[in-house]
């Protein structure tokens, strides 16, 4: 069955959104490939300890902030011109206040106020609404593009830098156990969670007993994180905007069934009859 009409603008609006993610993907790929974090290491006057710390070279442009909240802004959108479009094929006015909604618990979308205003979509899609839980407990999902969105409406989405889960620091074994000694000792370093925001100077790992001619050389390998904002906080930037968009698209899915189906084209013909041609459109 052709995909409604009505569908057309918030597919849109997710192809748009997924067209800033992959801009937004190079950009950070060349940032990570300029090393603007590395780890230096030093010795702990007090304790002899050879201490690993990170030095910042160049943070996370603004310009990726603006990134992100162009492809916020548009998963947003496809959500609230549905929404608009699902109360408009109820023969009711949309108004300014029709946006797709998102509650902050089931409560408060069992509540009159909340049944309220999804009702205004129609009764099928009340259906589609209680399957798909639009509230915090719910749907984490949704609950994050709506976080995020209303906070892109009042800051710029500023990312931060932080490490992945785990990394590798590689020890040459001479300056330890003499010139003789040969090889490098590879040493895997877990950290109970990533280190978020990475900071100029913080302390990432130290070592007792290796002694001052001791050089770790570590794998200084980040990731571009949203920063403390209330909401996906410390969580990777691509593979979140990936989900969200993920979970916009399987929205649209859920409610194609209940817009109304796209309209055959009508052709004219130069005499008094008309030539019917059906038009489908492929489902996303």
């Amino acid at each position: 069955m052709a995909e409604s009409e009505c569908m057309a603008g918030s597919r849109l609006k997710v192809e748009w959104a997924n067209k800033h993610i992959a801009e937004l993907e190079l950009a950070i790929e060349r940032f990570v490939e300029q090393e603007p974090y590395v780890l230096v290491s030093d010795d702990d006057a007090a304790t002899g300890d050879k201490v690993l710390r990170v030095r910042v070279r160049s943070v996370p442009p603004a310009t990726m902030g603006l990134m992100i909240g162009d492809v916020i802004h548009n998963l947003r959108s496809a959500l609230d011109l549905l929404f608009w479009q699902l109360v408009d094929s109820q023969s009711m006015a949309p108004n300014s206040g029709d946006q797709f909604p998102v509650f902050k618990s089931k409560s408060i979308y069992d509540s009159p106020s909340g049944q309220g205003k999804v009702r205004r979509s129609g009764r099928q899609a009340l259906t589609i609404f209680d399957a798909i839980k639009p509230y915090r407990e719910g749907n984490e999902p949704l609950w994050q593009l709506h976080g995020l969105s209303l906070v892109d409406k009042h800051h710029v989405l500023i990312p931060v830098a932080m490490t992945y889960q785990s990394m590798v620091i590689d020890l040459a074994l001479g300056p330890i156990f003499g010139a003789e000694a040969e090889g490098t000792l590879r040493i895997p370093i877990s950290f109970p969670k990533p280190i978020c925001p990475l900071e100029d100077n913080i302390e990432i790992a130290r070592f007792a007993g290796l002694g001052r001619d001791a050089q770790p050389a570590p794998e200084m390998l980040v990731q571009v994180a949203f920063g403390r904002i209330g909401v996906a906080e410390c969580e990777p930037v691509l593979s979140t905007l990936h989900r969200l968009s993920d979970a916009v698209d399987g929205i649209l899915d859920a409610f194609g069934s209940v817009l109304p189906p796209a309209r055959p084209a009508v052709m004219p013909t130069t005499g008094s009859a008309s030539v019917r041609l059906s038009w489908s459109r492929s489902s996303n």
